[in-house]
């Protein structure tokens, strides 16, 4: 029968545990060796006390798991037939899986008998007796048992074994209960994928191996699950999308029949069910080697369809998934490419965030698959309008520029060269939400302030190199307005510091308002630096760390120590956090200490010696010195705001060098740092400053003008005896002065910086130089050098003839002069301020006899405008200007000269925000309502606009100086404009279109003053003052009268069309009116006399009309367009519209006398004669 006899020994329960275990091994080995065609009559006694009661329920485990072995051989050797009842069998099925769970333990001293066991029923197919038993709590059992002791530490055989029994039990069954198909699609989707990973392996090779057996039952499932109404016996029937989408990465094929019930859901009218199909296909289709789109294209283009879903949710998350296909699937991105581009616009505000998401995951993760359309997106929705998103798309592109510079590859680099340009830009959003953002970005991201000196100052130089003009502009204000805060939040540090008197807290509180402005949500950033205050109060040590944030040249290490314990005192659960951390990211001065100064310095230095150094070819040495020299603007503006930084005396010696550059560039950069640091440098380190100072007189005589000129102030700035050294310098200078000189522009151009820094000593050469050289020498004599350039209307600076750049810098000598002198300047303004009166009415030609080029002529009006500006800006020379000058201004504004109005809007920006040139120039703001130049016409608007924000918070923080409305409120620039308009050279109240173009004027400038419909009796009030008084400089000049009120009864016109629907009340209070402009009547006679035609139409919106000029010069002769209304262009001398001639009886009687006493009226009649002829 078999090799070896069988055991004679029966076994029991009865037995002794070691002895009954003795006769189990002896028959286990015996039962393991006998094959199937053997006689079995000896196995008869052994086969009945196998699953004998006692043995089945005996508690030992070895015991059980001989009796199973031995039991499974039984099965094997009798196999196809059994010789057990059914009962019996179910018994023996059942204690399989009891032992089966053995298993689990690897370590365990019998799992070499648990893994035999399972061999066994795995290979000789045991489990098919149990299928027709009918016994699913076995079969259920089994499943259960397998995927729960089933993990990382079992060897690949026993997943084999497994899955063979369990495949076997699949195919002999007639259909797969639910409860078992539960148990297998359980374990492939979440939680238990990722909690029992290899259980989901499990499952994912059992489904691969029977998916024939299964796709049945899968299919009725979904179809029973996909439908409405239809409920399943399955507790997987809430996550059938999540089984769907797992299948298909297991077993894809086994969805064959499923995918086009998902094509109708793509179709449902459910928003919720159409939106869990999509998110399902798009993880589907989207998966690292999925060919479900190239498989099924009836259903991709289904599913692209949804990128225009009526819903938003559902394109959000379309969107959403452009990333996978993006980077998975080259041959899929091109759809998604067309449909992200077209959704980062969509109207609903979710949709478009999501495209930034999106856009940012796919850079980040592989910037290489990044398109131009791509990156327009980031850059699009940077200035979305809504908040939210253009955070992200800002946060996002400052991210991506941080990280690729961390990972240092020169190509990546490249691609995100751009970044710090589009960030910086969002600076100008006229938000501080933006503004705070930008600031925060640039010290996180742009240039990480966590690294040290050198790393943070390479990244700073290598990103200021990559900045365009607009970027650098919004940098440098960027820096001066984190400056300006910082000075804020001192004098509140010392106004507590001093203690809180009467006086003293209203100046905190105008201190605690002006620093609220400058944060997000100011008026709960106002309570909580109330709040602040209050607490620094009673803590002196809060106090000194908030000091040490705004102590000139502390180090970066000495901020981050004062900003980490000031969020430590105040804690994350202060209410005041959020303003607190905001007033930090503004005030900190983290970007650049004194260490970094110094690397800066060396660094920017090694560029621009660079060139003649290295061996590389022009264009590279070129590029190395252009970085050079964009090194030196940025230690510039460095020098702005932390000049107390620049501490090191290598420093000072390195600017030194650069003063031998031979580069004119490089030298006045040099010069302009050494302007800003160098105060005290002859105490601090003198022996540099004794290096320094032949260089500087040197550069004062023979540089270029702007070089002279910071030559100059350096020698004011370093030297305590500057006095004594400038007194030599200009002696030397004046024995100098020849109209042939060549570097005659530098000598008087020195001169007019020696003139503000130092009048005193001026003041003994005024008389030489002023009266018997700029005046006698210069502006008086034409020597105009025309050549062979071609004459236009305007060049830049260095093309003019050195006479031309001569009178300029007269000018401003004569200027500066006037504006520092300590003597009368009554007297010594006088002949100025008619020079520059006849400049302005002469157009620039002040002699008349043709001689200059008209690009002379332009550049010379403008200097004279912008030298008034100047005057005007000095409290002590306003009242100076007569009004005839000031309006010869305002027509600068109207001039042909494209540049010329550019300029002078630049100028007047300057000097209208810093609230230092007065109320009345506001007005002059006004004319470029009739400009061509859209850009220049909207930026005139925006400072009008800023103008009168700034003067309206200047009179609420200081309401109780009431008397001084009338020169602060942006209301009283209208009497001026109403004044200016009356005299302008082309107002005619016969013609209306003259009467229109000034109409257009004043809607453009009362728009703004009128936006919140709260000042309309003010401005009625003022209105009708002005139409009760009559003109200052010739009260009895009917003419100009009636101008006057004309434009009144305009600005009447205009204020009725815009408060139409409102009723208004008197105004109860007085208005004052400027004695220069107006005076009151003699008869006190009320004017209701309306000086236009009875049906005028007042509507505004007038657009500019473009009008071509003739010019008549006697070297050229060409046609300009200029921004001018059609009215106002009848006469013109060359190319200027001039004034048009008053004809009143007074004036005819002026005429007959002589005039050369008055100096104005001569002029005015030579260049009244000059336009007739």
């Amino acid at each position: 029968m078999s090799k070896s006899q069988a055991p004679n020994k029966e076994i029991s329960g009865q037995i002794e545990k070691s002895e009954l275990l003795e006769r189990l091994k002896a028959w286990a080995g015996f039962l393991s060796e006998i094959d199937q065609e053997e006689d079995k009559s000896e196995l008869n006694q052994i086969c009945a006390s196998l699953v004998s009661p006692d043995l089945l329920e005996y508690q030992d485990a070895d015991v059980k798991l001989f009796v199973a072995c031995c039991a499974a051989d039984v099965l094997r050797i009798y196999a196809p037939e059994a010789p057990y009842a059914d009962e019996q069998l179910k018994e023996i099925f059942m204690m399989f899986v009891e032992q089966l769970r053995g298993l689990e333990d690897i370590e365990g001293k019998s799992f070499k008998r648990y893994f035999y066991l399972l061999e066994n029923l795995a290979c000789v197919k045991t489990f098919i007796l149990c299928m027709e038993l009918d016994a699913p709590d076995i079969i259920l059992s089994l499943f259960r048992t397998f995927f729960q002791i089933f993990n990382d530490r079992h060897v690949g055989k026993v997943q084999t074994f497994m899955v063979d029994i369990m495949m076997t039990v699949m195919q002999e069954g007639d259909s797969i209960p639910q409860d078992v198909m539960d148990i297998i699609l359980m374990h492939v989707i979440q939680p238990y994928k990722s909690r029992k990973p290899a259980a989901h392996r499990l499952a994912k090779e059992l489904i691969n191996k029977s998916a024939t057996y299964m796709e049945p039952n899968i299919q009725k499932f979904f179809n029973a699950a996909l439908m409405k109404g239809l409920e399943t016996d399955s507790g997987l029937h809430s996550r059938v999308y999540d089984l769907i989408k797992e299948l298909n990465r297991v077993c894809p094929s086994i969805l064959l029949a499923v995918l086009p019930q998902l094509q109708e859901k793509l179709k449902s009218s459910d928003v919720n069910e159409r939106l869990e199909v999509t998110r399902l296909l798009a993880e589907m289709f989207s998966d690292k080697g999925s060919e479900l789109a190239s498989q099924n294209k009836q259903l991709w283009n289904c599913f692209l369809r949804r990128f225009n879903d009526i819903e938003a949710a559902v394109r959000a998350e379309c969107v959403s998934t452009c990333k996978n296909f993006i980077l998975n699937h080259l041959k899929l991105s091109d759809d998604c490419y067309s449909n992200l581009c077209k959704r980062h616009r969509d109207p609903d505000e979710k949709v478009r965030l999501e495209a930034v998401k999106v856009v940012y995951a796919i850079a980040s993760e592989d910037i290489t698959r990044m398109t131009p359309e791509l990156f327009m997106i980031l850059q699009e929705r940077m200035l979305d309008k809504k908040w939210p998103i253009r955070h992200q798309a800002i946060m996002n592109v400052a991210r991506l520029y941080k990280e690729m510079n961390s990972k240092k590859d020169a190509t990546k680099i490249k691609q995100v060269a751009w970044m710090p340009n589009k960030v910086l830009h969002t600076y100008y959003q006229n938000t501080s939400q933006d503004r705070l953002l930008v600031e925060r970005l640039l010290l996180s991201c742009l240039v990480p302030v966590s690294l040290g000196s050198k790393d943070r100052m390479n990244i700073l130089l290598r990103t200021y190199c990559l900045l365009d003009a607009a970027a650098i502009k919004a940098l440098n204000e960027l820096l001066k307005y984190q400056q300006t805060i910082r000075m804020h939040l001192a004098a509140l540090l010392k106004a507590i510091e001093q203690g809180i008197g009467e006086e003293d807290r209203k100046k905190l509180l105008n201190q605690v308002s002006m620093l609220s402005k400058s944060l997000p949500d100011s008026k709960t950033a106002n309570s909580d630096l109330k709040r602040l205050s209050n607490t620094l109060v009673h803590d002196r040590q809060l106090l000194k760390a908030f000091q040490t944030i705004v102590t000139p040249g502390v180090s970066c290490q000495q901020v981050a120590r004062a900003v980490g314990e000031i969020m430590k005192k105040l804690t994350n659960k202060n209410p005041i956090m959020d303003t607190i951390r905001a007033l930090m990211d503004r005030t900190a001065p983290v970007l650049a200490d004194a260490s970094c100064i110094t690397v800066l310095v060396n660094l920017t230095s090694s560029l621009l010696t660079a060139p003649t150094e290295a061996e590389s070819d022009d264009e590279d040495k070129f590029n190395i010195f252009i970085n050079g020299q964009k090194g030196l603007h940025l230690i510039l503006s460095l020098a702005t705001v932390y000049p107390g930084q620049f501490k090191a005396e290598e420093v000072f010696e390195q600017l030194l060098v650069n003063l031998k550059n031979p580069d004119s560039e490089v030298v006045l950069m040099d010069l302009k740092i050494l302007a800003k640091t160098a105060h005290g440098l002859d105490k601090r380190h003198p022996t540099v400053a004794s290096c320094l100072q032949p260089q500087l007189l040197k550069i004062a005589k023979e540089g270029t003008p702007n070089q002279a000129k910071q030559a100059i102030q350096v020698i004011h700035t370093v030297y305590t005896d500057s006095p004594k050294v400038l007194e030599h310098l200009l002696e030397s200078m004046v024995e100098m002065l020849d109209p042939e000189l060549p570097n005659l522009p530098s000598i008087v151009k020195a001169m007019g910086q020696i003139a503000k820094v130092a009048p005193k000593i001026f003041e003994g050469f005024s008389r030489e130089i002023v009266r018997d050289f700029i005046v006698s020498e210069v502006l008086t004599q034409d020597r105009e050098d025309q050549g062979e350039v071609e004459d236009d209307y305007w060049c830049e600076e260095d093309e003019l003839s050195r006479h031309t750049r001569v009178k300029m810098e007269g000018l401003h000598v004569m200027v500066n002069w006037v504006s520092q002198t300590s003597g009368d300047k009554t007297v010594i303004s006088t002949p100025v301020l008619k020079l520059l009166w006849a400049l302005l009415q002469q157009k620039g030609d002040m002699n008349g006899n043709c001689e200059l080029r008209l690009c002379s002529m332009s550049h010379l009006r403008l200097h004279a405008g912008l030298c008034v500006l100047k005057l005007a800006s000095e409290p002590s020379c306003f009242d100076l200007i007569p009004l005839e000058l000031f309006q010869e201004v305002a027509w600068l504004i109207q001039d042909p000269c494209v540049q010329v109005k550019q300029a002078m809007l630049t100028k007047l920006q300057k000097g209208l925000t810093s609230m230092k040139l007065p109320l009345e120039y506001v007005a002059l703001l006004a004319f470029y309502a009739t400009d061509v130049g859209k850009e220049r016409r909207s930026k005139a608007r925006q400072i009008l606009l800023r103008v009168i924000q700034l003067r309206r918070e200047y009179m609420i923080m200081n309401s109780s100086n009431s008397e001084r409305n009338h020169t602060v409120l942006p209301e009283y620039a209208l009497p001026t404009l109403i004044h200016l308009l009356a005299y302008h050279p082309n107002m005619d109240i016969a013609s209306a279109d003259a009467l229109k173009s000034s109409l257009d004027v004043l809607w453009w400038f009362l728009e703004p003053l009128m936006q919140k419909n709260d000042n309309f009796p003010f401005l009625k009030k003022l209105v009708e003052t002005v139409k009760q008084a009559v003109d200052a400089i010739d009260p009895f000049n009917d003419v100009i009268n009636e101008r006057m009120y004309a434009v009144c009864d305009l600005a009447f016109g205009v204020i009725n069309c815009k408060c139409s629907n409102v009723k208004l009340p008197p105004f109860p209070g007085e208005v004052k009116l400027s004695k220069k402009f107006f005076a009151p009547p003699e008869k006190l006679v009320a004017n209701t006399k309306r000086y236009i035609p009875d049906k005028f139409d007042f509507n505004p919106h007038r657009v500019p009309v473009a009008v071509e000029m003739e010019v008549d010069h006697p070297t050229v002769k060409k046609r300009l367009v200029v921004a001018a209304e059609t009215p106002l262009k009848k006469k013109s001398r060359r190319k200027f519209a001039r004034k048009k001639k008053i004809s009143s009886e007074s004036e005819k009687e002026e005429e007959e006398e002589p005039a050369a006493d008055n100096w104005l009226d001569e002029i005015a009649e030579k260049e009244d004669k000059a336009a007739e002829e």
